[in-house]
């Protein structure tokens, strides 16, 4: 029973993800026969990262994206990231920040900003559109378990769509009975459990993610979509996983 507790231990500093190595020490406590001391020895790893790409297109000519992300902004335990892509086509910007540990019970609180537009006229064929979308929302996460996490987030979103002669006719009957210009509230709701033996060099376990989303009334769309993702990590030698 004791051991399970060391190995939970162990477990839950591990998933902090701000270290490459977490080792657990038990010496017996001087003079004692019955209990022992608990050592945590980590290894720090560096919590941000950058990353920048470039590419080329005919349709879409120069490409660039990148994103910042830090795991650990300011030595706060809180995450932060900026993502920029700027491809003729698709262009997003888009800049998160969590406080994992908004409350002392692990209830997490975030927040998101984005704008995300889409032109494929650059690729000069049919079914010509463009939108952009400007959004910004908030997410709280709720530990139910150990290893289970439920999130509910809102968002709210203003879309313009344009159309044009060879736009697809869903595109133009969409416009015809909704306009331009649509507003929406996305509420999310999702459920995640994590069973990896590590975080950090995973060599078995499962994890599970089921997610919905839904369109609060007021807003002028009204859909529902569910998504379910599962991963499963199985040793196949002592290197490969």
């Amino acid at each position: 029973h004791s051991t399970t507790k060391i190995n939970l231990s162990k477990q839950r500093v591990d998933r902090l993800a701000f270290f490459n190595k977490v080792d657990v020490e038990t010496p017996a406590v001087p003079n004692k026969t019955d209990q022992v001391d608990l050592n945590i020895k980590v290894e720090e790893r560096p919590t941000a990262s950058i990353m920048f790409g470039a590419g080329y297109s005919d349709r879409q000519g120069l490409i660039l994206n990148g994103s910042i992300s830090q795991n650990n902004i300011f030595g706060t335990g809180n995450f932060f990231s900026l993502d920029v892509n700027t491809g003729a086509i698709n262009k997003t910007y888009a800049a998160s920040f969590t406080n994992p540990y908004f409350t002392i019970n692990g209830v997490s609180l975030g927040f998101d900003v984005y704008k995300r537009d889409v032109d494929t006229r650059p690729l000069r064929a049919f079914g010509e559109f463009k939108t952009e979308t400007l959004g910004a929302g908030v997410r709280v996460g709720i530990p139910i378990a150990e290893n289970d996490i439920v999130s509910l987030g809102l968002a709210a979103e203003n879309t313009k769509l344009g159309v044009f002669t060879n736009s697809p006719p869903r595109y133009k009957d969409f416009v015809d009975e909704f306009g331009t210009t649509t507003n929406n509230f996305p509420l999310t709701l999702s459920w995640a459990r994590d069973r990896r033996d590590s975080a950090i060099w995973t060599t078995s376990g499962t994890t599970h993610r089921l997610f919905g989303e839904v369109s609060v009334p007021g807003g002028d769309l009204n859909y529902y979509k569910v998504s379910y993702h599962q991963k499963w990590f199985y040793p196949i030698t002592d290197w490969l996983t």
